[in-house]
């Protein structure tokens, strides 16, 4: 019962990272779309997404340090890496 809707959300996440890289390439000075793109892989989560999202906002705030979207989702990230960090000790 739960393979499916797994394999349905893997697939859009898969493919919402395609079309963020795309977009990307086209426009690499549009912040949103690196955000865009940070916060899929901090849906994804794990060892895979938490760091992925975590230098995607790193990049943003660095072009723009006042992105308050990009510095909130950095802190939310860092949290849940120090979480699952405390789950397994």
């Amino acid at each position: 019962d739960r393979i499916i809707p797994n394999l349905y959300r893997k697939r859009t996440l898969f493919e919402g990272i395609v079309l963020l890289v795309i977009n990307i390439v086209i426009a690499p000075e549009n912040d949103h779309y690196m955000i865009k793109l940070a916060e899929l892989y901090y849906t994804q989560g794990g060892k895979l997404g938490y760091p992925n999202a975590m230098k995607y906002y790193s990049y943003v705030i660095s072009r723009c340090p006042s992105n308050l979207r990009a510095l909130w989702r950095l802190y939310r990230t860092l949290l849940s890496i120090g979480d699952k960090n405390e789950a397994n000790k």
